[in-house]
């Protein structure tokens, strides 16, 4: 018997997962089942809207963390299977599926210890379709990626950058960064927001004993857990 090695191709596979039934909302709370599965209790999202136009999302932790190695696993297309069996991430492609369905260049950066440097790494998916290869960014960190950083994340923990995001909101507008993109990104900001509040309605309610407490805060606003004087979810 004699066997044969065939590779996808790289630009056709990672361009071709982007459609994989998300969209944003679905997408960022896959961001945040990370954060929670890596022990944060505070999780901070921002979506920002630059006067140019260009969209950007964080999400930034205090979770756990990870090294460079663990880092570079965890942005491995088909990652390892988790320690923990139980947690959200069964396949190693959420963090990756997720981030590119709303954008066409993600990063994260973490660090496991306070003092640790910060690990960073980046897919482009506009690069891999130049190099026709699964070949990551393995980039410094910017002055502006580590002030982000400890303002999101604090002095551990983890932050993911989605820039390039092409697919944020359902059209393009003919003065980008004006009031009606605003508005729509005004829109999307609100929905997420309504979103996370449903989905993880048990972290946000500390009354709950059954799963940790987690602050989650959107644009520095903090969530509220909507459904607890209804009844509903007990």
């Amino acid at each position: 018997m004699t066997t044969l090695t065939n590779p996808p191709d790289a630009p056709r596979l990672i361009h071709g997962l982007r459609d994989t039934g998300y969209d944003f909302n679905t997408a960022a709370a896959d961001i945040v089942d990370n954060s929670i599965a890596a022990n944060a209790s505070s999780i901070n999202i921002e979506v920002v809207l630059t006067p140019e136009g260009r969209k950007f999302v964080y999400f930034g932790d205090d979770g756990d963390g990870m090294d460079f190695d663990e880092l570079y696993d965890a942005m491995r297309y088909g990652a390892k299977a988790r320690v923990n069996l139980a947690s959200l991430g069964k396949f190693g492609l959420g963090l990756k599926t997720a981030s590119s369905s709303v954008c066409l260049r993600f990063t994260v950066i973490s660090k496991r210890d306070p003092s640790d440097d910060l690990a960073k790494l980046t897919w482009d998916l506009n690069h891999v379709a130049e190099a026709n290869s699964w070949e990551m960014l393995n980039e410094d960190v910017t002055a502006d990626e580590i002030e982000s950083f400890e303002e999101f994340c604090g002095d551990k923990g983890t932050l993911v950058i989605w820039s390039n995001c092409d697919r944020l909101l359902q059209k393009n507008y003919d003065e980008p960064g004006g009031a009606k993109e605003k508005a729509a990104v005004k829109r999307v900001t609100e929905n997420l927001t309504t979103h996370l509040g449903l989905v993880h309605h048990r972290f946000l309610d500390q009354t709950d004993t059954r799963v940790p407490s987690i602050s989650i805060f959107v644009n520095g606003d903090l969530l509220k857990e909507p459904l607890k004087n209804l009844g509903m979810f007990a």
